[in-house]
């Protein structure tokens, strides 16, 4: 069976890629066309601003990256690095979930929440499962060390 780890950074990884996809909030068209705001197209997207393009991308990547870090098994040291990119990605998270919150509350039309601005809090949830099965793994390899 594959390593809870893993699978938990998997979906952390394609949570945070669906934040491209999907929008941070929708405008009614009618309304979003009589005034200038971020609504221009009826939607605030990555495309509104560069932060939720980068900070969403930025996390799965380390997502990613988790992953391929526990290649190499049984050192203490690598789970902790393992621990630390997650924390990292969690943070960025968390900053794409303010960023689009800061620019939805901050526009003089008001919107409907999309779900792109959901993902990354059930991301950061996978993330930091994530990081406590590391923990777990962490300790079973220091308490075989100390049966050998």
């Amino acid at each position: 069976m594959q390593r809870p780890q893993s699978i938990y950074l998997a979906l952390a990884a394609v949570l945070m890629g669906l934040c491209i996809v999907f929008p941070y909030a929708t405008a009614d068209q009618s309304l979003a066309a009589a005034a200038p705001s971020i609504y221009a197209d009826g939607k605030l997207d990555y495309q509104d601003n560069m932060a939720l393009l980068v900070l969403p991308i930025v996390s799965a990547l380390l997502a990613i990256a988790a992953i391929f870090s526990t290649s190499i098994k049984y050192k203490p040291s690598l789970y902790n690095w393992q621990r630390r990119l997650c924390y990292f990605a969690v943070a960025l998270a968390l900053g794409t979930v303010a960023m689009a919150f800061y620019l939805f509350m901050n526009d003089t039309i008001s919107g409907t929440v999309g779900i792109a601005i959901i993902l990354p809090v059930i991301a950061t949830i996978f993330l930091l499962l994530t990081s406590r099965a590391t923990t777990k793994d962490e300790n079973i390899i220091r308490s075989s060390n100390r049966l050998r």
